[in-house]
């Protein structure tokens, strides 16, 4: 139970060099359509050298909602663990520096939990956007993300076939307690790209037996730049993809059988490339190298050890 005169939740916004990214999201974070006593937001500050501190002070200077701590030790998991470590809140909701929170994004987050206190943990979709609008080219999958929702508005998530990402997810702060925070092994670190810590974490609450919901009125924006849409930057994506998720999903599989994997990936690549769809040809090549590239980051990974 949240402690007498403590707000039930706590949003965690971790934030490296993005500043101008960062007015957005505490900008929807102050006009939360709900009493602000229901929630406090901690800024969790991982060694900026732009002007993010200057940023910060303009919401915590006068505003109680709003804490502000540096965590020295570089990585996303160290700026989350800091602040679920910091946080009164009996919930701790993670918010990317780069989403914008929908306007009933907390109210809706506090009737979830009123309805649902046997969730251990839930989180809710992600709709990105991109300044001047997604290339033709690129996927759907890259422009939302959603479960199905056809059971209602809420429901319990099966891991490890779904599952959600940290830029909109909610955990118990006890149990994070429990867990002993985010593995600090995976997770972008600084200018460094990586992936998994939110899908390990989910993982082992699954593993522990504890029910992951999603809640379909959850919502948050997700800011994609132009930069990352492009073929080369995708295909990156999905080999560090590819790196972390044996790790993510606490599964071992041996070289001989990733080796296979490898080989069928690179069929599946094939087939789909010639898949017989009215799409953009660059849109194609991306299907024929996606899976294979991702894994052959699970492979590299694989032999690394």
């Amino acid at each position: 139970m949240t402690p007498a005169g403590e707000p039930p939740i706590t949003v965690v916004v971790c934030t490296y060099n993005r500043s101008d990214l960062l007015k957005s999201c505490l900008d929807a974070l102050v006009d939360q359509k709900t009493d602000a006593h229901s929630f406090e937001v901690v800024i969790v500050d991982n060694r900026s050298v732009d002007d993010t501190q200057e940023v910060i002070r303009k919401y915590t200077s006068g505003n109680p909602v709003f804490r502000a701590v540096i965590e020295m030790n570089q990585g996303i998991s160290h700026a989350r663990n800091r602040g679920f470590r910091e946080a009164r809140g009996e919930y701790v909701a993670y918010l990317d520096d780069d989403a914008i929170a929908d306007g009933r994004w907390i109210a809706v987050m506090l009737d979830f939990i009123r309805r649902h206190p046997e969730a251990a943990a839930f989180g809710g979709p992600c709709y990105d956007y991109v300044d001047g609008g997604f290339p033709e080219w690129v996927p759907p999958e890259f422009r939302k993300f959603e479960l199905d929702a056809s059971g209602g508005p809420d429901r319990p998530i099966q891991p490890p076939g779904e599952m959600f990402g940290g830029c909109n997810m909610v955990v118990r702060k006890e149990l994070l307690q429990e867990l002993g925070g985010f593995d600090t092994f995976v997770g972008h670190h600084g200018n460094k790209a990586s992936y998994g810590e939110d899908t390990e974490m989910l993982m082992r609450i699954h593993l522990k037996g504890h029910e992951i919901f999603y809640a379909r009125d959850m919502k948050v924006k997700h800011f994609i730049p132009r930069h990352k849409l492009h073929m080369r930057q995708l295909l990156r994506s999905d080999y560090l993809k590819g790196r972390s998720i044996d790790h993510a999903l606490h599964r071992k599989v041996g070289r001989l059988r990733h080796a296979f994997r490898l080989i069928g990936s690179f069929f599946l690549g094939v087939a789909l490339f010639f898949k017989p769809a009215s799409m953009p040809f660059k849109r194609r090549v991306y299907y024929g190298c996606r899976y294979w590239v991702y894994q052959t980051g699970a492979f590299v990974s694989a032999w690394e050890k």
